[in-house]
């Protein structure tokens, strides 16, 4: 049995479906991010399973106690927020003591469970500090010190990340990741951000109009998504759309349209006559001078954009832009000028074919 188990969950607002029948399951221990746009009903889905919302439909169970309709301070859920609310007026000691004290925690157990939660973050000698005296770091390490004193037995984190700068965002993903694996609580992470549900992840729930569209691991959303809207969240992809021409044991050739063809060599089964979408990640296409590679597809670069570890190159090929980025290091190619012909090439394994039923959304 799963530890936490959704199923059907439904809610509704007016005529707006905002949830639509979500079924969802984790493990003990697990880390599972809901990614998607804005709208898709992620932190709807977080605001019900914690008790704020009440759902117009489908059932909440967590470690097999049913809890749909329970109250929020009776579910034993720990939630950091976006804003981490933190309350000014309290020091990091009483803020991070507030939940315990509701609970009518004893005055020594409060005070250990504080001291032991802020040595969980490294934050020992901080807890007479007020939460303006700390950096946007810090102040998340006391909201997860807070959502975790009193031992939870689900973890929840709305965008909790999304406040910080990029630098601090990236360290931060490290911690906590590795705060959750040493305590072993569940935890349910909502993001918007592909980079960091990649990152932190067991697996990665995509979201679209208030249904997953796949749950699966990292590796997996990421190389073998189930359509173009998955393709598309997981960061930068190249669409060629077409009908299958002809196929062989190594492959099919697309017809592009306008008297353009691709050959494309993947084991996925296709049939002559249906039309698919092919995927290409930019940093999965090389690039080479045309004259010295075998190559049958060949462009012109239209546009060079330096960006710090990779460059990216906007190559007119196949009468459309293709997106190509190749890392900047000692080991890679010298670059390319505007205006040059190049040859692309990719392995195999890198075109993701998507059957039309699966195509760009």
């Amino acid at each position: 049995m799963a530890f936490l188990e959704i199923r059907d969950l439904t809610k509704v607002y007016g005529e707006k479906v905002v949830l639509d029948e979500l079924n969802l399951s984790a493990q003990d221990g697990e880390f599972i991010s809901l990614l998607g746009p804005s709208g898709c009903g992620k932190t709807t889905a977080l605001r019900l399973i914690a008790g704020f919302l009440q759902p117009d439909g489908g059932s909440i169970a967590v470690n097999g106690r049913e809890i749909t309709n329970l109250p929020a301070y009776r579910r034993n859920i720990g939630m950091v927020f976006q804003s981490y609310a933190l309350f000014p007026h309290m020091t990091v000691g009483q803020n991070i003591a507030f939940g315990l004290e509701q609970r009518r925690f004893s005055r020594g157990e409060i005070s250990k469970a504080v001291d032991e939660s802020l040595d969980m973050v490294r934050l020992n000698g901080f807890a007479s500090r007020r939460p303006a005296e700390l950096s946007g770091g810090q102040q998340q390490r006391v909201a997860l010190a807070r959502a975790l004193v009193f031992k939870p037995q689900l973890l929840l984190l709305d965008e909790s990340l999304s406040a910080l700068d990029k630098k601090l965002r990236v360290q931060m993903q490290l911690e906590l990741r590795q705060i959750q694996k040493e305590v072993g609580v569940t935890a349910v992470f909502v993001t918007h951000d592909h980079e960091e549900a990649l990152t932190m992840s067991d697996r990665v729930a995509v979201m679209r109009n208030g249904r997953i569209v796949q749950l699966d691991t990292p590796s997996n959303v990421y190389r073998a998504p189930v359509d173009g809207f998955v393709a598309e969240s997981l960061g930068e992809a190249n669409f060629l759309r077409g009908s299958v021409r002809s196929k062989d044991g190594s492959g099919f050739v697309l017809d592009l349209g306008d008297g353009l063809s691709l050959a494309v060599a993947t084991d996925r089964q296709v049939d002559v006559g249906e039309t698919c979408t092919v995927a290409i990640r930019p940093e999965d296409i090389e690039l080479a001078p045309a004259r010295s590679a075998r190559s049958d597809v060949v462009g012109h670069v239209r546009s060079i954009a330096f960006a710090g570890n990779t460059t990216l190159y906007v190559i007119e090929a196949l009468r459309r832009e293709i997106r190509v980025r190749r890392p900047n290091s000692a080991a890679a190619e010298n670059g390319f000028a505007l205006d040059q012909e190049v040859a692309l090439a990719w392995n195999a394994g890198a075109a993701l074919v998507l059957s039309d039923r699966q195509g760009v959304s």
